[in-house]
């Protein structure tokens, strides 16, 4: 017999929205230094088990998953960097947060999630 149960959990997500004179090769720096001043404080590993962001040039819009300590800094970090080098009047940044539902079995333990993000499109 297979006991199911269901929780509810938040997933808080940054999108980041930049107006059209910034060029997004200026943003891709700024959020890649972001990251790479996150791994140096939390290590390699880390970036890549729980760093979760995707820039969208097209859009001109950038989302970071805040869910973990790891996001979270790198959100910190990207939004200083974005104030500094362009200015606080240069982007919007909302914060966004959802509940995501997960399920757990006794059998084997089963995590899925409708909250979805992808990494940083980096080319």
């Amino acid at each position: 017999m297979i006991n199911r149960a269901k929780e509810s959990m938040y997933c808080t997500k940054y999108t980041y929205k930049f107006k059209p004179e910034i060029p997004m090769d200026a943003v891709k720096d700024s959020l890649l230094l972001a990251v790479m001043a996150v791994e140096g404080l939390k290590g390699r590993t880390r970036i890549q088990l729980e760093a979760r962001f995707r820039l969208d040039r097209i859009e001109r819009s950038c989302v970071i998953d805040a869910n973990t300590v790891v996001g979270d800094s790198i959100a910190r970090i990207f939004t200083r960097f974005l104030a500094k080098e362009f200015g606080e009047q240069a982007f919007k940044v909302k914060r966004a947060d959802s509940s995501i539902e997960t399920s757990s079995s006794d059998e084997d333990h089963e995590i899925s999630t409708t909250c979805s993000h992808r990494q940083a499109d980096a080319s």
